[in-house]
């Protein structure tokens, strides 16, 4: 799957990913992203010809808007992995697990709807698209990825609103390597050039493993991760005394659009909306997955009005058995209360929990008690503090728009 940017006409080149027209992306060898591929485009002659199906203009029909939380968006994702690809990952940790299948709980898409829903879609044109070979006689083509608007410039990546001819509305994820935003050194949550693909990588992982039954509903759906076909100069590898391919300039992700963020900064929340926020992350947490980047930008609103969570590049995963990992979640828990619920420093402790974050563990009574032994604990000059600010701030933030 790979696609070239298209932008808008009288497109604002803001942000920091210097984006432009004519950038050609490729899925990325180690993401485990796989779009349905039963239809391949076969070469029948010298000459690259795509399937018999007719192509429909890009101009003429606009592409109906997915990411609707429907099993058709995500069947087809994931793919077995050979032991030398799973030998050659770098910069994840082992926790990944390969999902074949989905969950149980979404059904599957038959495979006469899914091969009529790709045949359906907008075509691209032989005048705006172009192919490349994967082999001697499959073709793939390359879509074309239409920006539309400039939607807000996160800590590493920037982030716009695109239209995919598969997938409808989607948010491009998109950081410039040479020149990426946290690359100064000292500088809060610096990040070397070398370390962005392992923490996009992370996201990747998540996405497709202990997230994946959840895309559609707890999380956006998840399109893959790309690297840009444009690269630094070769560069020379002293050990083998050879020059070899650049680091590409740019990676990407694709994902559903989700057009409403909860903040950012300050937000005052309901009862309502804060069972909301609480339940979402009691269902991340029993998927075994710590956010660690709790932030109001970071929880998203649907139409449905549904929470939605996003940014996992930094996130973890622990086993809900574990006294270790629990106590993580149980900390992360009670954070999003006082982060993005508002809650004050004392008035919040585990038995606000429900007691499914302990319920696994084989000592989950005395993980309990002895958490609740600390709950009349003097609050530190900080806390106090942090509490007299928090006042101040849910006074004056608005409401839940």
């Amino acid at each position: 799957m790979s696609f070239i940017v298209e932008c808008a006409p009288g497109l604002q080149r803001r942000g920091r990913s210097y984006l432009e027209a004519g950038l050609e992306f490729d899925i990325h060898p180690e993401s485990r992203y796989r779009p349905p591929k039963h239809i391949p485009f076969f070469q029948r002659s010298s000459q690259v010809q795509p399937s018999d199906t007719p192509a429909a203009s890009n101009e003429s029909e606009e592409p109906s808007r997915r990411g609707n939380g429907t099993a058709s968006s995500v069947v087809g994702t994931t793919h077995q992995i050979s032991e030398s690809e799973s030998e050659s990952e770098s910069g994840v940790d082992e926790d990944w697990q390969l999902v074949d299948t989905l969950s149980a709980s979404v059904p599957n898409l038959d495979l006469e709807e899914s091969t009529a829903e790709i045949l359906d879609a907008p075509k691209i044109t032989p005048q705006s698209t172009t192919t490349h070979n994967v082999n001697s006689t499959i073709i793939t083509p390359i879509y074309i990825l239409k920006v539309q608007k400039f939607l807000a410039a996160g800590y590493l990546w920037d982030f716009w609103l695109a239209t995919h001819p598969l997938y409808g509305e989607v948010v491009l994820k998109l950081v410039f390597t040479p020149e990426h935003p946290c690359r100064t050194p000292g500088y809060d949550r610096y990040l070397p050039r070398e370390e962005i693909i392992g923490q996009a990588m992370i996201e990747d992982k998540r996405y497709l493993g202990s997230l994946l039954d959840l895309q559609g509903d707890l999380v956006p759906l998840y399109y893959g991760l790309y690297a840009s076909r444009k690269r630094s100069f070769h560069c020379y590898c002293p050990e083998t005394g050879e020059y070899g391919e650049g680091e590409p300039w740019y990676y990407a992700i694709l994902m559903e659009y989700v057009d409403h963020p909860m903040g950012p900064g300050c937000v005052r929340l309901d009862a309502e909306w804060k069972q909301k926020l609480y339940s979402a992350y009691e269902r991340l947490h029993l998927h075994g997955v710590l956010h660690t980047d709790i932030c109001s930008r970071h929880v998203l609103i649907d139409k449905d009005e549904r929470i939605r969570l996003v940014s996992f590049r930094r996130s973890e995963t622990g086993e809900l058995d574990d006294t270790r990992d629990v106590s993580d979640f149980v900390f992360e828990a009670l954070c999003v209360r006082t982060v993005i619920g508002g809650e004050l420093y004392g008035e919040i402790w585990i038995d606000c929990l429900p007691s499914t974050y302990w319920a696994q563990l084989p000592e989950s009574v005395d993980f309990f008690n002895r958490k609740m032994a600390l709950k009349d604990r003097t609050l530190s000059p900080d806390q106090v503090a942090a509490n007299e600010m928090q006042k101040i701030a849910i006074r004056n933030a608005p409401p839940k728009r």
